[in-house]
């Protein structure tokens, strides 16, 4: 049975979390070569909610340093180029100063690889994998639309240079295929540890717009599907089946996803009032939670989905268009998106860096998020 750290933590004791964390997991790194994987998926600073907290990089980079100077920070965010590009979102989210000479830019290099996935032939995955001894998962604690959380195995989807991640949006298409390509890459490089920050989390629709939420906590171990199974359960995920991921991963022997089978130390909790992704809850106006089998046909529907623009927010920047992997949306002046053309990727949703592209069902909470 696998160990699961629960903490509560904030920016000033997160230092002494990593410090047991690194002791509970007997983490030895001595002489050996460390990649230190954050969430750094755009160019948001760490009040939204978004990207891993740079308190808690600093942190694990000061834990490894303490044994090696062989160290790499880094990620691949959805757009390499332009407003939400790699530097950049290194620079605004904390992290690149939190890295200090750590930090570098992963996506100049990628190599085609198997990954041992029946859905693609190859896909590029940085060549930093290829240098390491010892690597760190640090995700974050979020909701995501399409896959129901970000955690542990998606953060992985990180390791695919940013524009390469939207044209598998546009290869696979469907939400099944995609969180099964999760699982694949999750596969081909196991994590040795896995760290998520939940000092702030994001519920909703997240990854990028939903609602950031307060949650103080810092979630560790060495199986990824079951610190995401732990995650889970605390959203309200029940059971956690419904979290595609999980169910796939589980299946395919890569982690426990029953609570019984997963020794949980410290502050577990379940938050109270977390908000699910649209496609895993019922209506708004609906008290009562959907069956597995509606919650799993809800979130088919997903794919039906179009896009919206809000204009009030919308600065025409033109980012959604470029990152569009279908080629459906086009500026006039402001984003028209084509319907058929459209594969619900919501891809602009997530790379929009003022939020105006969201998911028509939920835009009351992007009007809650941005004005505090």
């Amino acid at each position: 049975m696998s160990k699961v750290l629960i903490r509560n933590a904030s920016e000033e004791t997160v230092r002494k979390v990593v410090d047991e964390i690194f002791d509970l997991y007997k983490v030895n790194v001595k002489g050996k070569r460390v990649f230190i994987k954050p969430n750094m998926l755009g160019a948001y600073t760490p009040d939204k909610g978004v990207t891993t907290n740079p308190a808690l990089v600093k942190a694990i980079v000061q834990a490894c340093e303490a044994q090696t100077d062989k160290i790499i920070v880094g990620d691949n965010p959805m757009r390499a180029l332009g407003v939400g590009g790699m530097d950049r979102t290194a620079e605004l989210s904390g992290i690149r100063e939190a890295a200090g000479k750590y930090y570098r830019n992963i996506g100049q290099e990628a190599d085609k690889v198997d990954i041992g996935s029946k859905l693609v032939d190859g896909v590029p995955i940085s060549r930093v994998l290829k240098e390491i001894d010892f690597f760190i998962n640090v995700a974050k604690f979020k909701t995501h639309i399409l896959a129901g959380i970000t955690g542990c195995v998606k953060n992985l989807f990180g390791l695919m240079p940013g524009s390469v991640k939207a044209e598998m949006h546009f290869r696979l298409q469907h939400p099944k295929a995609l969180t099964q390509l999760f699982v694949d890459i999750y596969r081909y490089r196991i994590p040795d540890l896995n760290i998520v920050d939940a000092l702030l989390g994001m519920e909703g629709d997240g990854p990028s717009h939903g609602r950031v939420k307060k949650i103080g906590k810092i979630l560790a171990g060495t199986n990824g599907v079951e610190v995401d199974t732990v995650m889970a359960a605390m959203m309200g995920y029940d059971p956690v089946t419904k979290v595609k991921t999980l169910d796939i991963a589980n299946k395919e022997g890569l982690g426990e996803i029953d609570l019984d089978k997963i020794e949980i130390i410290g502050d577990f909790e379940k938050i109270p009032d977390f908000e699910l992704p649209i496609g895993y809850i019922a209506p708004r106006e609906a008290p009562q939670v959907l069956s597995l089998e509606e919650s799993y046909d809800n979130w088919h529907k997903i794919g039906t989905i179009r896009p919206m623009n809000i204009e009030e927010k919308c600065t025409m920047c033109g980012e959604c268009e470029d990152i569009c992997p279908a080629g459906a949306i086009s500026l006039d002046p402001y984003p028209v998106v084509a319907e058929d053309k459209c594969i619900s990727c919501f891809c602009c949703a997530e790379g929009c860096p003022e939020g105006a592209m969201v998911v028509p069902e939920n835009a009351h909470l992007y009007e809650r998020f941005f004005s505090g």
